[in-house]
């Protein structure tokens, strides 16, 4: 396998669908593939996966089921779900409960699929970029004001929360796509509509699994619309985890 190509991984119960979406892709990605849901979650979490594409009837996990479990151990991992008419409401519900990135619906046309998966491995290597910048902004923060200055200088939107989604603090790049002049009180309150809960949900992975670096999760516009966002821990202040969050279109 090539070292410059991104690694894809698909998982269908039947041979023809996982054997057709390697003829499709194996000349651009490294192409991981099984029938297997629980040999599928061992590759990916073994393997640098950028994307996984599931089907979602198998016979022994559902493909939102395996694509959660991929979401818990490599939550940087893309995920796409495919679906006949019948699971569109489960595809639906994997994208609220966060498991998954896009479904498709079958029969897929195979331009299409080609350009998501392009424009998703796009925003998976960005993410990794992204990451890298607020790995970079962790090793200078002592303070809040010191956080302030630096947000300020980065060119990336990034913003810095606590553990109840609120904001406190976001740069220019990051108002500009939340589209707020400045944060107020009730803006701060809107932004995020992460619950409390998941929060916490995220902190306790950190504790439990140190591969998980960050998570995306879902805030909303000024103008209602969704925007997810890359969360990772900053520093620990008066017992409540600020998040570095970077915008992050999918």
């Amino acid at each position: 396998m090539s070292a410059n190509k991104h690694n894809l991984l698909f998982v269908d119960d039947e041979e023809d669908i996982i054997f057709a979406l390697h003829d499709t892709f194996a000349d651009d990605y490294n192409v991981f593939k099984t029938t297997d849901p629980k040999e599928a979650l061992e590759i990916a979490k073994k393997e640098d996966i950028a994307l996984v594409i599931s089907d979602q009837r198998m016979p022994d996990m559902t493909g939102s089921e395996l694509l959660a479990e991929i979401n818990n151990a490599k939550p940087q991992t893309l995920r796409v779900l495919l679906t006949g008419y019948a699971d569109i409401n489960a595809a639906i519900d994997a994208i609220n409960k966060g498991a998954i990135h896009k479904y498709v619906e079958k029969p897929w046309d195979d331009e299409d699929l080609l350009e998501l998966v392009a424009r998703l491995v796009e925003i998976y290597e960005e993410s990794k970029e992204k990451l890298s910048v607020l790995s970079r902004v962790q090793t200078v923060i002592r303070n809040e004001s010191d956080l302030r200055s630096i947000m300020d200088n980065i060119k990336e939107a990034v913003c810095a929360m606590g553990q109840d989604g609120s904001i406190h603090f976001a740069n220019a790049s990051a108002l500009k796509i939340l589209g707020y002049e400045k944060l107020d009180e009730s803006a701060s309150k809107k932004v995020f509509n992460i619950a409390e809960n998941d929060i916490a949900d995220f902190k306790k992975e950190l504790k439990e699994n140190k591969k998980v670096k960050a998570k995306i999760f879902t805030a909303t516009a000024k103008d209602d619309s969704s925007i997810d966002v890359l969360l990772t821990p900053i520093f620990e202040q008066d017992d409540e985890r600020m998040v570095g969050v970077i915008f992050q279109g999918i």
